[in-house]
């Protein structure tokens, strides 16, 4: 993925416990864009939010904002960038 994207998720995995929950989840947003996440319940939409957020850690994959690796981020880090 291209570092002019203001947000990208490249190949998200996530689980609670042993239950996977994102099974490799890729986006970009270029900067003025929106993303509407649709699902029913329990489809991983939160959990996607979470793990972008550092919330909850991916097992894999990797989170960058503008360009930036935040995958491993502090919360509080990844809302300043």
């Amino acid at each position: 993925m291209s570092t002019d994207h203001f947000l990208q998720a490249q190949d998200l995995h996530a689980h609670y416990g042993q239950s996977h929950i994102l099974h490799g989840i890729s986006f970009a947003l270029r900067r003025g864009e929106a993303m509407g996440l649709l699902g029913r319940n329990g489809m991983g939409k939160t959990t996607l939010i979470k793990t972008m957020l550092g919330l909850v850690r991916p097992r894999q994959g990797a989170v960058r904002v503008r360009g930036v690796d935040m995958t491993h981020a502090a919360p509080h880090a990844i809302a300043r960038q």
